[in-house]
């Protein structure tokens, strides 16, 4: 990369490098039927990644995530190795599925806030500074789906599933890694009112829910982030297909997400740590509150 941008003081802002990144990836996996209603899972798999653009080359805000960001041209790349182990069973009123996995990185990339001596805040530009560094990292976790469905018409499927990302070794302020979802646990009901009906077709309605429990593991070296409390989203969906004629003609979905207008930040949104709204006292931007939608399909055959 060939640096050229200069600096309000005229100095080069980018360095001149090149870099080459190889590796040799694959996976091994295999599925073994224990009965009709059961099947085992396991893979073992061996990954690689090479460092983008932005975490060799930054120097600069990042203006979408309200960031001062550098970047290190020395990263090396991420090499990895994963097993994944599953089960799953599947019965005429019951479906259950555990998915498990364990990671190992070297080298693993992630940006961590900058600080001066004392503790304080570096800042270029009126944003924080972060710069990309590198660790070694362990992840593991997994999901636990179930849909329970005694009624054909009738589902109840909920979800959990959790995460734990560390850095082995490292102290309080750097042991976790950044960007680790929080435990969330997912569950929806829906029932099918009209199926195969002249008029209307695969007409559903569901409620759904999304707790989000508090992330209490977070990167806290440099004030890089905070816990998170946690929140918990209703929501409902309706829908139904039109067919005129005997063919379907048109599909439409209604939904109504965060129905409650709950007010929440995602652990894994950046936008929780820009400055405070003097319009309401809050500080970073929050997602987004109640949402009304309204989608149409129309088929087209030529």
């Amino acid at each position: 990369l060939r640096g050229f941008a200069l600096t309000d003081e005229g100095e080069q802002r980018f360095d001149d490098f090149s870099r080459n990144f190889s590796a040799l990836t694959g996976s091994l996996g295999a599925n073994y039927a224990v009965s009709d209603d059961i099947r085992l899972k396991l893979n073992v798999s061996r990954g690689f990644r090479a460092p983008n653009i932005s975490e060799l080359a930054s120097n600069g805000v990042h203006e979408g995530t309200a960031r001062y960001e550098i970047a290190d041209n020395t990263l090396k790349a991420e090499k990895s190795w994963q097993i994944d182990a599953g089960a799953d069973l599947s019965t005429h009123i019951l479906s259950v599925e555990l998915a498990l996995f364990a990671n190992w990185i070297d080298d693993f990339i992630f940006s961590e806030k900058q600080v001066d001596a004392d503790g304080n805040a570096l800042s270029i530009d009126g944003m924080d500074v972060y710069k990309y560094v590198s660790g070694n990292a362990r992840l593991m976790g997994g999901e636990l789906w179930t849909d329970f469905h005694p009624w054909e018409r009738l589902h109840f499927e909920n979800a959990f599933s959790y995460v734990s990302a560390v850095q082995p070794g490292k102290s309080a302020d750097e042991k976790y890694l950044p960007l680790t979802p929080a435990p969330r646990w997912t569950s929806e009901l829906s029932y099918d009112i009209i199926r195969d009906g002249r008029c209307l077709d695969n007409t559903f309605v569901a409620v759904n829910l999304e707790c989000n429990l508090r992330q209490n593991h977070f990167y806290k070296a440099g004030g890089t982030e905070t816990a998170t409390p946690s929140y918990t989203l209703i929501g409902i969906t309706a829908g139904t297909d039109v067919r005129i004629r005997g063919r379907k003609a048109l599909t439409v979905l209604l939904s109504c997400e965060n129905i409650t207008n709950r007010a929440y930040q995602s652990h894994l949104s950046r936008l929780k740590y820009t400055d405070r709204n003097n319009a309401n006292g809050r500080t970073g931007i929050y997602n987004m509150g109640r949402n009304i939608g309204v989608k149409l399909i129309v088929p087209l055959t030529f």
